[in-house]
């Protein structure tokens, strides 16, 4: 944070002063000691004394910078420029604004940051909106130590000064001015911080050093919430959730007690030590909610639902978001709602682009209408749909977009677009801030598939409505952004778009609900702007310094200039940094931007063979995720990158199925268009490009060695994979010793299928006797340049004995090749189900690595166990069911689905381990393992462990070697 540096005022009588932001002073750092919000002092004139109008003096006291007590985004500040309009010799003011929250029973305080020993000790005077007094507060000198932050910001800090206005005389949702009279010649202090000052660590004199002691009985919310915050500074997070959990439930019986407590949670979480520590307060959101809705206090619960999921997204915990959604999944069911939203009736096509969208004539339920399972009890109930239940059913939709049921997610939000629209489809007033909502959402989602004339639509009929949303406008503005941005990506810009897109950015840098995120979203805007009008320099340094103070956002957009333009220099090291940003902060859906344009870059510098691997992966994520859209696209690039290298029948194929994807529908018009474009380009190739991979083409058969484990009586399959990590077609053969089998390859799947065709003779026989007694197996084999494919090992319930098989990559000139064993351990009786193999793996440079496991089952209707996949050093963990169904990130590999970076696309048991969905006693998987820095030489280990008996089982050890 740069110091803040003050102007005097202008001797002009004009606001021509030169405009001044300090961009980096938007960063409002949370204090160790006062949950804060930065404001940037304003001088103004002595705008209360004789000279004065009191109708000019409120005018200029309305132009003070103000501060929401209420937000956890940032608020940025500028200097005001005011006329003087006094003599030189009269002593100046300096002041801020504050607006008090919806609810206020804590006082609002403020710390004032000096550069001197003895500061100026004069009293500030606030008042209401209309200048009238309300109080003068004399400031009381604090010791600066206790302030380490701030005085890390300020350097030159030495002296600090706090000050408080009782509760008492503020009124909600008010805006109220505190203005200083300085001393004549006296310099202004460095700054201000500012905040409500809650029963968390921000109101608090002392922090925490000893343990405090727990007291019998009743134990008042007040209390309570002391020694949570004890009990974490001691012994975690986890420990004081516990301790909280506990004690909603032994105030369950006593609504006066629980929602005293529950008060005072949500508050914690909304202002006190959950403000700045995100995941912190959704974890005191979660208690409540969880607790709430144990308990029965279902309006209570769902109150806090919307905070939770805020709390949830903004510290990218997509895992326990996906849990809690199961909860409102469970609360519409309980009133005999369906979430499937495809089972509503059809009432025609939504979007022009898109006819299998629907609008669906949904009948509004009541969360826990109906009569509730195992006679739980009713403490109390949602008694009305209103905006805050449909504002659960809008996150609710929007991760569903996240998670690659993108289509789902845009039909939830046509629905409650439509809910909150008249006949007309003109929005209703009080339900005007779901309508915009779901209307900028519906045309985000409609943007990121390529639909953009259709999103562009949505946005001239939001700019056009009445209304503009709850908070002064805000709704308007982004609308107003939206929609110049949007006119320029479809061709049709307004030439006015550069000095409008200014003027809003101002706007939303000084609106007191637009954060920080909305202000480096219109700033890319004016950024793109400035380059489709030939101003590139000033485009290149709005994104230089967007990407300067944290914007991941700019920096993905900057990205795309740089490959467009033909740079090079510094791009891999910004992709892979962009990458590993997104892996431990967003979800797996926003890598796919990512890996487009890796293949590019890696295309533009000549390394095909590395363009080709990253293509696929593209692709791969099209396919996973449902985004048919972007797929022809990538399609007809791997089909001029085949071509490049020689491949023309692998170059032909991709061509087709970019021609079939483009001949099922749905796909944008500037999709169809650039598919084609670059299909039409395709021509045969004899002067190859070179690659650097030309030189040594690499087979690689994985696992190297796995262990089986059958159940009895109970038929199984296990999976190896075979990768062509070259970027030439490969011809060779796979060899199979150590059992008769039949070999084939179904063109149905393109898998290659080896099923065991006898029981073990001998339980007693060696594996070294097995092998003598078996014949070869050989399949010719031929392998796409960049690919893989599964190997399928497999066994009817009659198999005994043990076995030791290998699998040989052979070609005719006796290179390249690979080998994999596989031992096959005597099936174990008096098991009812368990994940049946294990194996050790190789590092490979190209992907992440895979691995397969098998969970099987003795009875087809055994139900699934709660697992989980622990990694023994930093690794992400993706799960996968075999066709590539995504079921869960585990972003850091400790097992758990709690933290920052998870995701959860399946179903869990409610404490954040997957539940893998079971078919007929079945459930094949894959594995991708992501390490986060060098392989020890001991080897990463991905212990997969079932949840069985109240303790963890390991039912499988994997080990990845350097």
């Amino acid at each position: 944070m740069k110091n803040v540096q003050f102007h005097r005022i202008p001797r002009a009588g004009t606001l021509a002063a030169p405009h001044f932001t300090n961009r980096f002073s938007r960063l409002a750092q949370n204090l160790a000691t006062c949950v804060a919000m930065l404001v940037i002092i304003a001088i103004v004139p002595p705008c209360l004394s004789q000279q004065a109008s009191r109708g000019s003096a409120v005018a200029e006291l309305k132009q003070l910078p103000e501060a929401a007590l209420d937000r956890k985004s940032e608020f940025n500040a500028k200097f005001l420029h005011l006329p003087d309009g006094t003599a030189a010799a009269e002593q100046a003011r300096i002041g801020f604004a504050f607006l008090t929250p919806n609810l206020v029973d804590d006082p609002v305080t403020w710390l004032v940051v000096w550069d001197k020993n003895e500061p100026v000790v004069a009293s500030w005077r606030v008042t209401s909106d209309n200048g009238s007094e309300v109080a003068v507060v004399q400031p009381i000198t604090d010791d600066l130590k206790r302030y380490p932050e701030l005085s890390k910001r300020y350097p030159a800090a030495k002296s600090i000064q706090r000050l408080r206005v009782s509760q008492n005389l503020l009124i909600k949702a008010r805006r109220y001015q505190a203005v200083l009279t300085m001393p004549t010649g006296a310099s202004p202090p460095l700054g201000i911080s500012v905040n409500s000052a809650s029963d968390g660590i921000g109101g608090r004199e002392n922090a925490v050093t000893r343990e405090i002691a727990i007291p019998e009985g009743r134990i008042h919310s007040r209390l309570v919430m002391k020694l949570v915050e004890n009990i974490r500074a001691l012994h975690g997070d986890t420990a004081a959730i516990d301790f909280l959990e506990d004690q909603f439930a032994k105030k369950a019986e006593s609504p006066r007690d629980f929602q005293a407590l529950f008060y005072k949670v949500w508050k914690e979480a909304q202002f006190g030590t959950g403000h700045s520590d995100l995941a912190w307060g959704s974890r005191l959101n979660d208690a409540a909610f969880v607790s709430g809705f144990k308990a029965g206090y279902y309006e209570d619960a769902f109150s806090i639902l919307n905070n939770l999921f805020a709390r949830l997204s903004g510290s990218c915990r997509y895992g326990r978001l996906a849990e809690v959604h199961d909860f409102l999944e469970d609360s519409y069911r309980f009133a005999g709602m369906s979430m499937d939203i495809s089972a509503y009736p059809d009432l025609g096509p939504a979007i022009p682009s898109l006819p299998s969208i629907r609008h669906r004539k949904i009948e509004i339920a009541i969360p826990f209408s109906e009569k509730f399972p195992d006679e739980k009890p009713v403490m109390n109930r949602v008694s009305k749909f209103g905006p805050k239940e449909a504002g659960a059913l809008k996150n609710y939709g929007w991760q569903k977009f996240k998670t690659g049921a993108w289509r789902d997610g845009l039909e939830w939000h046509i629905w409650l677009r439509d809910w909150a629209s008249d006949d007309h489809g003109v929005p209703i007033q009080p339900r005007n801030e779901i309508w915009y909502d779901s209307t900028i959402d519906i045309a985000g989602i409609l943007a990121s598939r390529g639909f953009k004339e259709d999103a562009l639509e949505l946005i001239n009929e939001a700019a056009a409505a009445p209304y503009g949303g709850h908070y002064r406008g805000r709704a308007k503005i982004t609308v107003a952004i939206r929609q110049l941005d949007g006119m320029r990506r479809v061709g049709r810009p307004d030439p006015d778009m550069v000095p409008k897109l200014r003027e809003l950015a101002d706007k939303v840098e000084s609106h007191l609900h637009l954060g920080k995120g909305a202000h480096d979203y219109a700033m890319v805007c004016l950024a793109m702007a400035l380059f489709d009008t030939d101003q590139r320099e000033e485009g290149e340094a709005i994104l230089d310094q967007l990407v300067n103070e944290g914007s991941s956002y700019a920096r993905s957009v900057r990205i795309g200039q740089w490959i467009n333009s033909g740079r090079t220099e510094g791009v891999e090291d910004e992709l892979i940094s962009l990458l590993l940003l997104v892996r431990n902060f967003g979800h797996k859906i926003d890598e796919l931007d990512l890996y487009i344009r890796y293949a590019d870059f890696l295309e533009l510098t000549g390394r095909l063979g590395e363009a080709l691997i990253m293509r696929r992966e593209a692709i791969r994520l099209c396919r996973d995720f449902d985004v048919t859209t972007h797929l022809p696209v990538q399609l007809a690039k791997l089909a001029n990158l085949l071509q490049d290298l020689g491949d023309q029948e692998g170059s032909q194929d991709a061509a087709n199925e970019a021609k079939a994807v483009l001949q099922a529908g749905e796909i944008p018009q500037s999709h169809l268009e650039e598919t084609r474009k670059i299909l039409k380009n395709l021509q045969p190739v004899t002067d190859l490009k070179a690659t650097e991979n030309d030189q040594h083409a690499e087979v690689d058969l994985q696992p190297q060695l796995s262990m089986v484990i059958p159940i009895e009586e109970t038929e199984w399959t296990t999976y190896l994979a075979i990768t062509n990590t070259s970027a030439k077609r490969q011809n060779g053969y796979l060899r199979l010793t150590g059992a008769p089998a039949k070999m084939s390859v179904p063109e149905s799947t393109n898998d290659i299928l080896i099923v065991l065709e006898e029981a073990g003779k001998d339980d007693n026989q060696t594996l070294d006797l097995t092998l003598d007694l078996t014949l070869d197996l050989t399949l010719d084999l031929t392998l796409d340049p960049a690919s893989y494919r599964l190997i399928a090992i497999s066994a009817d319930g009659s198999w005994k004995g043990k076995r030791e098989l290998k699998l040989n990559w052979g070609t005719d000139q006796g290179h390249n090749s690979s080998e994999s064993t596989v031992w096959i351990e005597e099936p174990e009786a008096e098991i009812k189900s368990a994940i049946i193999q294990a194996g050790k793996y190789q590092a490979n440079p190209f992907y992440g690595v895979t691995m397969y496991l098998s969970y099987v089952a003795k009875k087809p209707d055994e139900a699934a166990q709660p697992i989980r996949f622990v990694a023994s050093q930093p690794a992400r963990v993706e799960i996968y069911k075999l066709d590539g169904t995504p079921l869960a990130i585990d972003g850091q590999g400790n097992g758990s689905l709690l933290n920052k970076s998870d995701e959860l696309f399946g179903t869990s048991d409610g404490e954040g381990n997957l539940m893998l969905p079971i078919n007929e006693g079945r459930c094949f998987i894959q594995i991708r393992v992501y390490p986060e820095g060098p392989i020890t030489e001991e080897g990463l280990q991905i212990d997969a462990e079932v949840f069985n008996g109240g303790d963890w089982t390991l039912h499988s050890r994997n080990k990845v070697t350097p």
